[in-house]
């Protein structure tokens, strides 16, 4: 299944800032969201993506191995 994530969403770096708790992660999961890690209130993927709608949320490396693009 290929990753649909749009090219705004993917951040040209190691490693993406969660904007509910700040840590640093490669995507920005609702596995994340919802662990104790994360202390934010957001609890699904789709949710941060409305709230913070210019926040990528994985890296182009993980992008690019999901995708199976090079």
């Amino acid at each position: 299944m290929q990753d649909s994530t749009p090219p705004n969403r993917i951040g040209d770096v190691h490693y993406v800032a969660c904007r509910e708790c700040g840590c640093l992660v490669e995507s920005v999961k609702d596995h994340h969201l919802t662990g104790r890690d994360c202390t934010g209130s957001i609890t699904t993927r789709e949710e941060y993506c409305r709230t913070y709608p210019d926040a990528p949320v994985v890296t182009r490396s993980v992008y690019r191995n999901r995708s199976g693009s090079e």
